[in-house]
């Protein structure tokens, strides 16, 4: 099949779903408005075109960049045209390219909802707002409640018209049928999955050294947000007596900041960067991978739709997973018996003195769940 795949941000789920469906023989163009965190060193060159959308040289340019699907009618309709293409791939987050795939696309298009939208505390939406503005209560007031609606519907008609949907968690699909309405016919669900390469020789276990517990963590560390900000986490994790060994990716100040406690709390190890091959050897030295997102506060409703690729990353490792017990990574965990919940900060000492599950790294490749999309495809074809 011919894919046009459609990224806000590049991510590391896209280029995993693309690389696979490439290496099975797909054909794949890439128009995308630049890369996500999680995929900004990945390598495509399997991608047979890639197009950098812009948003537009003029101030604000950005509203209707995210806000207004028929800014791509004519940039679809075009490549469409000329691609011949079989189905249009498109992820969310914002859901423009989405939305203006389902209106404007003469071929079936898939929606995939990596991150919904409607989920993020709404005063990230101050973003779309003008500086000038914000200090005006009224204005700001009703900027955001009209920016929600605009949002809210986009994220709509990207779910409902499109021919197909995929969604990274059980929980995000229920949200967009409380929320869309969206059919059961042509949803699937369809996990951030690791790829076969990243499964490396298993390593010997830190643990068999000392007897001491070891926990992982990596990801995109930050000093803002309570989802980035996972460091005071980490700390009392290393306080209560676990070995706690981080490696991430940052701007300068906030890796000086998060090796800073390396010298004052014993159990506390900042590893650094790593290549993401090096980095999925290294992971299968330690006896379990911290997910840290705990869902309390504003941002709850998001955290309980996430499931991190970091998640998979640690599965394909052979490590079993540490997870909060929210609406998502619980049910996950406990049905397919990769790792272990906790509610509170304090429950992690009990739970990792337990004897770690087993599992098969296989299961959570792409390669062996990839067939899944490629039906979903053919599905909408007939």
């Amino acid at each position: 099949m011919k894919i046009l795949c459609l990224n806000p941000a590049f991510s590391m789920r896209a280029y995993r779903q693309m690389k696979a469906l490439h290496n099975r023989g797909h054909e794949i163009t890439l128009f995308h408005m630049g890369s996500g965190e999680s995929a900004r060193y990945v390598d495509i060159d399997f991608i047979e075109r890639e197009l950098q959308i812009s948003f537009g040289r003029y101030p604000l340019s950005h509203f209707p960049g995210t806000l207004a699907p028929s800014r791509y009618r004519k940039l679809l309709e075009k490549e469409l045209e000329r691609g011949d293409y079989d189905v249009v791939h498109s992820f969310s987050s914002p859901d423009v390219l989405g939305a203006a795939a389902a209106r404007y696309s003469k071929v079936p298009t898939v929606f995939d909802e990596r991150d919904m939208v409607t989920a993020f505390r709404r005063d990230v939406l101050k973003n779309y707002i003008p500086n000038g503005l914000l200090s005006f209560s009224p204005i700001y007031k009703l900027g955001l409640s009209t920016i929600y609606k605009r949002i809210l519907s986009i994220e709509k008609e990207a779910n409902l018209k499109s021919s197909a949907r995929v969604y990274v968690s059980d929980y995000t699909m229920e949200l967009a049928r409380k929320k869309h309405g969206i059919p059961e016919k042509r949803s699937i669900l369809f996990y951030n999955y690791a790829m076969k390469e990243d499964i490396m020789e298993q390593q010997t276990k830190l643990s068999e050294h000392d007897g001491e517990v070891h926990i992982v963590y990596q990801g995109v560390l930050s000093l803002e947000g309570y989802r980035r900000n996972v460091l005071s986490l980490l700390k009392h994790i290393a306080k209560m007596g676990i070995h706690i060994h981080i490696f991430g990716i940052g701007s300068k100040d906030v890796i000086s900041t998060y090796k800073e406690p390396e010298n004052k709390i014993e159990h506390y190890h900042f590893e650094g960067t790593l290549h993401h091959d090096e980095l999925m050897r290294e992971i299968t030295r330690y006896d379990f991978g911290l997910i840290p997102f705990i869902p309390v506060g504003t941002e709850s409703e998001y955290i309980h739709t996430m499931m991190p690729n970091k998640m998979f990353d640690y599965l394909a490792s052979g490590v079993p997973l540490l997870v909060p017990e929210s609406k998502s990574l619980g049910p996950f965990v406990r049905r397919t018996s990769t790792g272990r919940n906790f509610r509170d900060v304090n429950d992690i000492p009990s739970l990792v003195s337990m004897e770690p599950p087993s599992f098969r790294r296989e299961d959570y490749v792409i390669e062996n769940h990839i067939k899944e999309l490629e039906e979903l495809y053919r599905s909408i074809q007939r």
